[in-house]
């Protein structure tokens, strides 16, 4: 239903392993943070709930739920989501809890009702509780519509993005199926042309690629242009064909002479 009803509906389990804190997550952003460093700041401010805090530009502040805070953190005002915001301190959907506050809060929200901590949770919690904002200056980036996983990929291109999945130690899937899914060193023929893209092992390139993102066994056959996409494993795209702004998914097979991305834009 929600982001703290998932919660609420796990509460047996927590309590089963009673711990002093929850730190909870979301399972579509995008981000490298040392969690350690999230417990140490709780501490240290004796508080009973953290939220992490990122900031955004004021335009997009009203796409979130915005902290304003004290100098020492604490947060003094919590708006969902504001058409006329005072703050640039967005949430990230990060949270840590004092396990009993957790326990009362989501008990409560759920008697009315409640189901999403940014919208239901904290604004019941940050008056009577010490609520404090840990400010996050890293790379963030929530990915939870089609569009906002394609800006991630292309991030991932994006010198000046903060997305480092080199420094950040992330690697290729190497199982498929349950097999070992090592592939051959990418092909890239005479008639190729690559620009600003990755390019996974067992791909062959004989057309044109430009900041895209290919996936381990992606066929590309002469005289087909790619650009700006996402391409899973094991999808071969035939000649003169053009592809533009799109994420295509696995073992796909696009023919000749196709054009797919091209075309006027639509809402989402």
């Amino acid at each position: 239903k929600g982001t703290s009803d998932a919660v609420y509906q796990n509460l047996g389990f927590i309590e089963d392993f009673s711990p002093e804190l929850v730190l909870v997550v979301s399972g579509d952003h995008i981000y490298n943070m040392n969690y350690n460093e999230l417990i140490s700041y709780h501490i240290r401010k004796k508080a009973e709930a953290t939220i992490c805090l990122i900031q955004v530009p004021i335009k997009d502040a009203h796409h979130f739920g915005i902290a304003e805070i004290s100098k020492h953190g604490k947060i003094q005002k919590w708006t969902e989501k504001p058409k006329d915001p005072k703050s640039n301190l967005a949430s990230m959907g990060i949270y840590i809890f004092n396990k009993d506050l957790l326990t009362r809060a989501l008990n409560r929200v759920a008697q009315k009702g409640g189901v999403d901590f940014a919208k239901d949770v904290i604004p019941v919690i940050f008056n009577k509780n010490r609520v404090f904002g840990f400010n996050f200056s890293g790379y963030w980036r929530d990915v939870g519509t089609v569009d906002a996983y394609w800006n991630a990929n292309m991030d991932i291109l994006r010198k000046e993005s903060g997305l480092r999945i080199k420094d950040w130690q992330i690697k290729t899937n190497h199982f498929v199926k349950g097999k070992i899914g090592d592939r051959p060193s990418a092909y890239f023929s005479r008639s190729s042309r690559v620009s600003n893209s990755l390019i996974a092992r067992g791909c062959i390139i004989e057309g044109q690629v430009q900041n895209s993102i290919l996936s381990p066994g992606v066929r590309i056959r002469k005289n087909t242009v790619v650009s700006d996409s996402v391409v899973f494993h094991d999808t071969t795209i035939d000649s003169n064909t053009i592809i533009n702004k799109c994420i295509i998914d696995k073992s796909v097979a696009i023919g000749s002479s196709v054009i797919i991305g091209h075309g006027k834009s639509t809402s989402n």
